[in-house]
């Protein structure tokens, strides 16, 4: 895949907190990437998951089949 997800950074921080429920590892780089581009963590992800469920293809399971 070629395309690549463009964020603009935001300045103006909002205030309040909202959980971003997501193992260890993924946090620690929403966060980084929430401080390199002045956007809150929600925002973020928000822009993340559309990005992915846009771009996203589903295959068949090595059994052929697809949940029900």
């Amino acid at each position: 895949m070629t395309e690549k997800l463009v964020i603009k950074a935001d300045n103006n921080k909002a205030r309040g907190y909202n959980p971003v429920f997501i193992d260890a590892a993924h946090h620690e780089q929403l966060k980084q990437l929430a401080a390199a581009t002045g956007l809150s963590m929600r925002k973020l992800a928000e822009q993340l998951l559309t990005f992915a469920i846009d771009n996203l293809e589903i295959q068949q399971s090595d059994d052929g089949e697809l949940p029900e």
